[in-house]
C-alpha cells in the first residue's frame, strides 16, 4: 500500500490534478453560487471556524454525559460517538492553536480514555446480541461465563468511566 501511495504521489497526473485544483481554488468561481452568510464565514480566520465546531461538539458531549452514571447502553454508545467526533476535531484543529502547547494533546488523551471505557462497557451489550445471533442457548455455560465476566467488567469500568469523565471535565478548554 505504501508503494502504491508513493507511486501515485510521484505520478504526473497527480501533480497536474493538484495544479488544476489550486487554480480552481484561487479563481474562486466556486464562490459565486454561495449565499452571503456562507461567504462571510469563509472569510473568517480558520481558528474561528474551528472553535465554533469544537465548542458545538463539546457542548453536545457535556449534554449527553450530564447524567453519565444513569445512562443506558444505547445512550452510552451515542455518547461514545459524540466523544469520537470531538476527538477527531481536536486532533484535526489542534495545530491552529498553540503548536507547542501540550494542552490539546492532553485533552485528546482524556477523550481517548473516555472512548476506551465506554467501548469496554459497550462490549457487554454487543456480546449479548452476538450470542443471540449465533443461537447460543440461554442456559449454555459459555453464556453464563460471558455474562459473569462482563458483569464484572461493567462494575470495574463504570468506576473507571466516572474517573475518566471527571478528569476530562477538569481539562482546560484550549480553543476558548
Amino acid at each position: 500500500a505504501y508503494t502504491t501511495v508513493r507511486e501515485t504521489l510521484q505520478n504526473r497526473r497527480y501533480s497536474r490534478m493538484l495544479l488544476i485544483f489550486g487554480k480552481w481554488l484561487t479563481r474562486r468561481s466556486w464562490r459565486l453560487h454561495l449565499d452571503t452568510s456562507t461567504v462571510l464565514r469563509l472569510e473568517q480566520p480558520a481558528v474561528v471556524f474551528a472553535s465554533d465546531i469544537l465548542d458545538k461538539h463539546y457542548q453536545q458531549v457535556c449534554q449527553e454525559g450530564e447524567q453519565l452514571m444513569r445512562l443506558g447502553p444505547e445512550q452510552r454508545h451515542q455518547l461514545r460517538i459524540s466523544i469520537k467526533k470531538l476527538a477527531y476535531g481536536v486532533r484535526f484543529f489542534a495545530e491552529l492553536y498553540s503548536p507547542t502547547d501540550e494542552t490539546p494533546r492532553l485533552f485528546a488523551k482524556s477523550l481517548s480514555q473516555l472512548q476506551e471505557e465506554l467501548g469496554i462497557l459497550n462490549d457487554a451489550n454487543a456480546t449479548t446480541q452476538l450470542l443471540n445471533q449465533i443461537g447460543i442457548d440461554d442456559n449454555a455455560p459459555s453464556r453464563h461465563f460471558l455474562k459473569g465476566w462482563y458483569a464484572h467488567q461493567q462494575a470495574i469500568h463504570l468506576v473507571h468511566l466516572a474517573a475518566a469523565w471527571q478528569q476530562w471535565r477538569e481539562q482546560k478548554i484550549f480553543w476558548k
